[in-house]
């Protein structure tokens, strides 16, 4: 039968569902969680086999847990822990017993996956060149502050230390006038707004992939649900 047949549909979502029931009433059912599995493999759902597979020892495999955890961070809610939203969505009760349900602390191991997938989700969904350009040019604002206070705070030194006859101004690296002073700033001030553009520049090709495969996807997520409103029109 046609993968997208109504009845073929309907009979695969009935043995999931009574699947999941399984494992509503005994979450340590390996059996149930590798055929769930399986099952979502065959229909080229990675984060959902990544999901039921993942506390079957050696099941998974390490795209489906990647998978999986793009998925998580791509359907985070605010506010809920992410530790309760795994067990959850695992349908592990929070009182479970790791010797029963985890022996492999596969839970503990995917976690730190999922945090690193939820920062490089954040840093891709919320950069973009208007972000980018905003943190940039207040970089840069932030740079001529620097630069104009210790210009003000080396000039009150030159002022103090000429009514004061101070060494210091004998000294050869000590600007000898005022006008000398404000180059000397002015051309840090310079090299520290290049600084600010070229680490800016810098952070955003670092960041770039990260951006490109979530803008990616979120083009492929929107295609996908287009198709599915189309077929149901």
């Amino acid at each position: 039968m046609d993968a997208l047949d109504p009845a073929e549909r309907a009979a695969g979502k009935r043995v999931r569902g009574q699947l999941r029931q399984r494992l509503h009433c005994d979450p340590g059912n390996l059996p149930a969680r590798a055929e769930l599995a399986s099952l979502h493999r065959a229909m080229g759902q990675l984060d959902q086999a990544g999901r039921w597979g993942l506390l079957v020892p050696g099941l998974a495999t390490s795209a489906e847990k990647q998978a999986f955890a793009v998925w998580m961070a791509r359907t985070q809610e605010p506010g809920e822990p992410e530790h309760d939203r795994l067990l959850r969505l695992l349908f592990v009760p929070r009182t479970f017993s790791a010797l029963v349900i985890d022996p492999a602390d596969a839970i503990l191991q995917f976690e730190a996956q999922l945090q690193r997938e939820i920062r490089r989700h954040g840093r891709a969904s919320t950069t973009n060149l208007v972000t980018w350009f905003g943190n940039t040019l207040m970089g840069i604002l932030g740079a001529i502050l620097i630069g104009t206070l210790l210009g003000g705070a080396l000039a009150a030194t030159h002022a103090l230390g000429i009514a004061t006859e101070s060494p210091l101004l004998r000294m050869s690296f000590w600007p000898k006038t005022r006008t000398e002073l404000w180059v000397k700033t002015a051309f840090l001030t310079l090299g520290l707004i290049a600084m600010v553009i070229v680490g800016s520049m810098i952070t955003l090709t670092v960041r770039l992939p990260g951006v490109i495969r979530y803008r990616t996807r979120q083009a492929r997520r929107l295609k996908k649900r287009n198709e599915r409103l189309d077929r149901v029109a």
